[in-house]
């Protein structure tokens, strides 16, 4: 056998050849695959990240969380105070969340470590939250429901520290609180400053990055003050960071300002609100006869079914329409070429299954219970609402304990211990800036089992009492406190009743009371 070129390959030769050749053509087809699979679109490893289809109109934000707020946050903050003022369900919303993170007040007990240092701090404390609120008759606790309405409504609570003199407030530390709307704060004033400073949304931030100072217009956007007068709305007063509080909610990494809580349900509840209004009108054509008339000439003498006639003609309203006129027991005939149709509109059905969808995903988005926003326990066992009410309850701590307590009462706190100690109504230690917060109390839909729980938790050494009060909304020390005094004016007036535990078991029994031994004199 001769290969191309004549020569002769012998048996063994022709085999290598037509191996080689198969090779060849073999890394030829594997080479073409390759290319094949470069050329062909790769498909990305999230389905949801694809543009294609469906998702063609989904289109999301590369920006950072402050620009994606600037481009949004007034429009949002006007939209969500809108719905606060007219749609009953968001009014209710941001009410509830004001109540059970502030309730009465969020009440701190000074932590000194000195029973007497505390009890003058408290004494101070109470006489200068009667009435901290510069230009309102509040208290300080109504002051923090306020700046709780603020941190809902519009995603972000402003207050500045204004510093009285001494003869302005007699007794008291000359220091006031002055709630400002977030609008003056002007999220479009973004600089960098010749010093290296550089101003995001309003707020400055030094060289390392800590927050400087709050640059505030010097009157509010909307203020009637404005109306017809001449004047810039854009000129702003630098306010050294110290001199302000400024608590929100913080969702993104660098996040300068809040937004609105209601934010991812507005356009929800705006559809709501108009599903509810469509309804109402249906209710109300229901109610009302409507009679369509077709057909006739124009030219016909007496117009309509039965028009009414005064005087031999017939009678037309303020638009130029005759006047029909329907009475019991009425028969009317209708003129040749003319026809009559009832209208008999329908009641909507499945409105039931529908506001609940509409109500869970309301609640859904914002944090409450099902049965808090919408009211309704038609549907709900005991166990399924307590399950609720818990993870509403987890929410509501991490809100109060992580966010409103350490951006908004400690700072507080702190400037009221400053300026009594700069005024001399208090010593100049560091142990008066210690501070516990106690945080509301919840109602509880079952009070019986709760206690009892607790007391079981005491006992197995799983818990301690002032803990268990604190949960309940009060001061450890000033329960005891109380209950001493009780306890102690019971024994005087010989009573005997199941809260002196000296005298009555919790069973009821009276129970033998072990004389004190008298320690000799010495």
């Amino acid at each position: 056998m001769k290969n191309e070129n004549g020569i002769s390959t012998g048996l063994k030769g022709a085999a290598r050849v037509a191996s080689g050749e198969a090779v060849a053509v073999e890394k030829s087809k594997i080479k073409e695959n390759i290319e094949r699979k470069k050329a062909r679109p790769r498909k990305r490893g999230y389905v949801a990240a694809g543009q294609s289809g469906e998702q063609s109109l989904w289109r999301g934000s590369a920006g950072d969380a402050n620009y994606d707020i600037q481009t949004g946050l007034e429009k949002l903050r006007a939209k969500s105070r809108d719905a606060y003022q007219n749609e009953a369900y968001a009014h209710d919303i941001i009410d509830t969340y004001v109540d059970l993170l502030i309730s009465t007040g969020i009440k701190p007990t000074p932590d000194t470590g000195d029973d007497r240092l505390n009890d003058r701090v408290w004494a101070l404390w109470q006489k200068w939250a009667k009435n901290p609120v510069a230009g309102s008759p509040i208290d300080f606790y109504g002051f923090e429901r306020l700046l709780a309405r603020h941190i809902v409504m519009d995603g972000e609570g402003m207050t500045r520290f204004r510093v009285r003199r001494l003869d302005d407030m007699p007794g008291v530390p000359p220091l006031k609180l002055q709630p400002i709307e977030a609008d003056l704060l002007p999220i479009s004033k973004i600089e960098i400053l010749s010093n290296g400073s550089r101003i995001i949304s309003g707020v400055e931030f030094d060289k390392i990055g800590e927050i400087a100072a709050y640059h505030l217009l010097k009157e509010h956007p909307g203020s009637s003050m404005l109306l017809g007068a001449r004047g810039s709305t854009t000129e702003t007063t630098r306010v050294p960071a110290e001199n302000i509080i400024h608590a929100f909610d913080p969702v993104r990494s660098g996040q300068v300002r809040g937004v609105p809580w209601l934010s991812p349900i507005l356009l929800t509840i705006k559809n709501f609100h108009d599903l509810l209004y469509a309804v109402q009108v249906a209710v109300h054509a229901i109610g009302t006869l409507a009679f369509i008339v077709e057909g006739g000439d124009s030219s016909d003498p007496i117009p309509g079914i039965n028009p009414v006639i005064e005087n031999g003609d017939v009678l037309h309203d303020a638009d130029g329409s005759v006047v029909e006129e329907m009475v019991p027991g009425l028969v009317a005939y209708t003129p040749d070429g003319k026809k009559v149709t009832i209208t008999t509109p329908q009641m909507p059905t499945g409105m039931k299954e529908l506001v609940s969808t509409y109500l869970h995903e309301i609640a859904a988005a914002i944090g409450l219970s099902y049965h808090t926003v919408s009211g309704d326990m038609s549907d709900a066992s005991f166990s399924q609402a307590k399950l609720g009410l818990i993870r509403e309850s987890v929410h509501l701590a991490c809100l109060r304990e992580l966010m409103l307590i350490p951006m908004a009462l400690d700072p507080i706190y702190r400037r009221f211990i400053r300026e009594s100690i700069n005024y001399g109504f208090l010593p100049d230690d560091p142990r008066l800036y210690g501070v516990r917060w106690t945080s509301p109390r919840i109602p509880s839909a079952d009070e019986e089992s709760e206690t009892r729980t607790a007391i079981l938790k005491m006992q197995a050494g799983l818990d301690s009492r002032p803990r268990i009060i604190e949960a309940g909304g009060l001061d450890p020390d000033t329960v005891t406190t109380e209950i001493a005094a009780d306890i102690k004016a019971a024994d005087e007036a010989n009573l005997l009743f199941l809260g002196n535990l000296n005298q009555v078991t919790l069973a009821g029994q009276i129970q033998a009371v072990q004389p004190v031994a008298s320690q000799p004199s010495k």
